[in-house]
This record gives structure tokens, sequence and C-alpha cells, in this order.
């Protein structure tokens, strides 16, 4: 085959070159032309070899058929489970038919800057607090060093003492402590310009401690809810908030606790409630002349704000990594909290798809579901289908991914896109692929833009990390646009 592709090469030279034009500068090939070359008459083709023509209409029936191939399993790779939207490969580049290297502001990627559509936020704010719930904290935690004893008992509703000191996971110090006043206002501000670069419609924030702490940084003329002041569960001091431009809809939307998703951990701790936002969605104009129906529900965008169980980033759930015993029994401890979650998490899932609402769960998963899907994780650890029941704990356990036992079919039709994010900049010194975007299949008779096409923005922060100022949060805010 290899002395086929000069052959091919010079027969498409010499049509385009003989004919005295290009695609790019029709004058080109006319000034090509040596001294003494007569102008081909004005509409006559070059003699081309036979053979030369047949070698170009076999390989444009080839190019076809492989269009062809290409476009059946694209169709077929849509109908598939948990499809990657904007998916990337390592280097966070899109890969696949419809995506494309998508820049800040390229067209059609559902950018921050796109007018016409819903702009979802998410952000964990890292140990947000109000100054009512500063104040208490640093005059419990100051005299001890800014250190949780074994015996000192931190009031409920307190972050830890060690939380905002300057130091990342590896304990090196990297960033100034927040332990002063100041030091809240200071990390307050860089929030506050981070969301307003975002410019969202609907905030969803984690690790706030309540409304206040949230306000701070929206300023006036947001509707604020947060689990502080809806769910009686107890004080907690990594609290959700769901937030969006006060008379911003012309509905207001409703705002639910999901309870469920608060499990006890091993530890003797609770985990985080769900806090669920149901936004009307706008209804398909009827051409006119079009009977009447049956009276149907609106339809409705169920959005879930989540903060799962840390702990068990990657690698099966039913598994663990280490073989040193006590980080071997953290991680376990971490991965059978998770594991206890997915069902709750499944539950609201199905609710909504069997009501016919079209659903979007964000937030801080604190698991890299892109990692499951690329290493081909399954459902269950015992080979049982993702759709089976679990009822016990024991069943629970069998739980050896979030995403693969989420997208199950059940009810049917029950399947989710995970919007890619990226691309993570210098700036975006922040923990990569935990805070996801997942949305269901039948959104997609909504929005303007397929599905596969959508990509989550990054927002960097402002600057570099000092020791001279404290951080914003260890997150950085992740926003997706709805071209509704």
């Amino acid at each position: 085959m290899r002395h086929r592709l000069p052959a091919l090469l010079l027969a498409t030279t010499l049509l385009t070159g003989l004919v005295g034009c290009s695609a790019d500068d029709p004058s080109r090939g006319a000034s090509a032309r040596t001294a003494g070359e007569a102008p081909l008459a004005k509409g006559r083709r070059p003699d081309v070899p036979a053979e030369w023509r047949e070698q170009a209409a076999t390989s444009k029936r080839r190019q076809k058929e492989g269009q062809k191939n290409k476009d059946k399993r694209t169709h077929a790779h849509a109908g598939a489970s948990a499809r990657v939207a904007g998916s990337t490969d390592n280097t966070d580049h899109p890969q696949g038919r419809k995506t494309r290297r998508q820049t800040d502001d390229a067209p059609g990627s559902a950018t921050i800057d796109d007018t016409n559509g819903l702009r979802i936020m998410t952000l964990n704010a890292e140990h947000l607090m109000s100054p009512a719930v500063f104040a208490r904290w640093r005059s419990f935690c100051e005299p001890l060093g800014w250190r949780d004893g074994p015996g000192d008992r931190r009031p409920a509703g307190l972050p830890y003492c060690d939380a905002l000191n300057g130091r990342d996971m590896q304990g090196r110090l990297t960033f100034g402590p927040q332990h002063r006043r100041q030091d809240l206002d200071a990390k307050v501000r860089q929030l506050a310009e981070l969301v307003r670069t975002a410019r969202p419609d609907i905030v969803l924030m984690q690790e706030i401690t309540d409304a206040d702490a949230v306000r701070q940084v929206l300023g006036k003329g947001w509707t604020i809810h947060t689990t502080a002041e809806r769910w009686n569960g107890g004080p907690i001091s990594q609290n959700l908030a769901v937030a969006w431009p006060t008379h911003r809809f012309l509905q207001e939307p409703r705002v639910e606790v999901v309870e469920s998703l608060a499990r006890s951990s091993p530890e003797g701790r609770r985990t985080r409630p769900g806090l669920a936002v149901y936004l009307p969605l706008p209804v398909p104009e009827k051409p006119s002349g079009t009977p009447p129906k049956a009276a149907r529900p609106a339809p409705t965008l169920a959005i879930l704000n989540v903060h799962l169980k840390a702990g068990c980033r990657q690698g099966r759930l039913d598994r663990s990594l280490s073989r040193q015993p006590t980080r071997q029994w953290r991680r376990l401890s971490s991965c059978q909290t998770l594991q206890s979650q997915v069902p709750a998490l499944e539950g609201w899932l199905d609710r909504q798809m069997a009501a016919g609402h079209a659903v979007l769960i964000s937030g801080d998963f604190n698991r890299d579901l892109r990692q499951e899907l690329r290493q081909g994780l399954p459902a269950r650890g015992d080979g049982s289908p993702a759709a089976a029941p679990i009822r016990t704990s024991d069943e629970m356990r069998r739980v050896a991914s979030v995403l693969p036992e989420l997208d199950d079919d059940q009810p049917r039709g029950t399947r989710l896109t995970l919007v890619a994010s990226g691309p993570y900049r210098k700036l975006a010194r922040c923990h990569h692929h935990i805070d996801v975007f997942l949305l269901s299949h039948n959104l997609d008779a909504w929005l303007r833009t397929p599905l596969e096409d959508l990509r989550v923005q990054v927002v960097p922060f402002e600057a570099p990390l000092s020791l001279e100022r404290p951080r914003p949060s260890d997150h950085c805010p992740h926003v997706l646009q709805l071209p509704l």
C-alpha cells in the first residue's frame, strides 16, 4: 500500500494545480506556473490517468464507509450507560466524535458567558464560618493551640481546630492560616470574587456553617437555604446550601432536605444530608390546532446538592488499597460509609425519574467517577446486577462503585451522563475531578446543545497561594451552563 500514497497525492495535486486555483488562494495556481506554460482553456479538465482516478474514487468510497461505521459506533455509544460528556484523557483534552478542544470561550461549549441558559455552580467553601460561629470557634480552639486534644470535646457545630491551619494534605505549610477575623474577611473576599466571575443562577455550596456564612459571600439579593436551618438532625459544621438571585425565577423553586444521605459512620459521626431544589422547566409551545391532552405535572429539573463521605476517592469500594493496618481500617471505614450512601442516593434518583423529572446531581462527591469508568469497575463485587434491590447492610457492602450502581436503567430510562471538568489551570490549586455534575439523559429534550457537548468550567483562583493570606478554599468553583 505504500506505493499508492504518492500516486494518490500526485493525482490530487494535478487536479487542483492544473485548474489553476486553490481552496485557500484562487491565484496560487496561476502564479505557480513557470514561464512558457500555456494556461488551460476555461472549463477544460486536465487529462488524469484512469488508474489515478480509480485510486481517488476508492479512497473516497473507503472514507464514506469509514464515516458510516463511525456514526454507527457513535450512535450505539449514545445509547450506552454512564456517558462522559466532553470526555477527557489524562491531559484534560476533550476527545470523541462531537467533542473538541474547548477553550473558555469556545462556541458551543456551554461556557459561563452564554446568557441564554441556566448557570449552576458548585463550590466546597472549606469550613466557611459565619462571624458568630467563627468567634465561638476561635474562643474554643485558640487556648488549645489550634489542635483537637483527645479529651477536649469540641462543641457541636464547630469545625476541627486544625481545619484552617495553612497546611495541605501532606502537612506542608502552603497558605496562610485562618485564625483571626481579618483572615476570615480575606477568605470571604476571595470567594465573593470567584462567585462574581462565575455569575451563577444557582449556587450549590458545601462545608458552610449556616446561611449567614453564605450571605457574606453572595451579598444582598439572594434567596438562601441551608441544612443548618432546615434539618433537624442536630448541629453540624459542614452544612450544605442552595441559593439563587431573588426574583430570578417566575415560580419559586421548592427546597427539600434529603435526610437519607446522612448515614452513621463507624467513627460514630453522621454524614451530611443532601439538599434538593426543584425547578420548573419551560414547557415547549404546541403548534396551533394541536388538540389538548390530559393535564400532566409540569416538567421539573430536580437538582441535588451532595457532600459524600471522604476517604474512598479511587478504587473499588469493597477493597482496600493499603496493607498498613491503620490505613486499611480507615479506608474500609470510609468506603463502607460511602457504600451505605449509594443506595440512598439511588433511591432519590429513582423517585425523581419515576415522577418524570429531569435530574442533575452535583456537589463534592469525594470520589473520582472518571476513574470508575476508565477502570471499568463493576457495580457489585459479587457480580449481581446493579438493578437488584439492596435491603441489608451485607448487600450494601457488595457495592463496588458509585456511578455504575446508579446507572442501572431502573426505572426504565434512568441513564446518566458524567460531564467532564477542566481544564485545571495553573491557578486552580484545588482538588481535581471530585466536584461532579451528573445529568439524566431525559434532560436532553430541553437543551439546545447535546449532552455530550457539555463541559464543566473550572474557575481558577485569582492569585497563587501565599503564606501571607488564607486561601479561598481547597476546591475551585465548578460551573455548568445548561443551554435551555
